[in-house]
């Protein structure tokens, strides 16, 4: 059985976004970043020590980078 939870929106402003960097076993790099979307406060819900629980919706963004690419950015 699925458990539903209640949710209410919650306005927010992006403060920074961060990046993940990946190296990949055949050498080239990927860069993923989660841009939140959208965020629910979830209704009569705290976590084990108390703190509000909240859902978060995200869009991941993908970039592929070659390893020359990188050594590029770090200069």
């Amino acid at each position: 059985m699925e458990k539903r939870v209640e949710g209410k929106p919650v306005g927010f402003d992006i403060i920074r976004i961060g990046k993940t960097l990946i190296k990949l076993k055949d050498g080239n790099y990927i860069q993923i970043t989660a841009v939140p979307v959208k965020v629910l406060k979830a209704v009569g819900q705290v976590d084990p020590e108390g703190n509000p629980v909240y859902i978060v919706n995200t869009s991941n963004v993908l970039s592929v980078w070659r390893p020359e690419q990188i050594k590029e950015m770090e200069e």
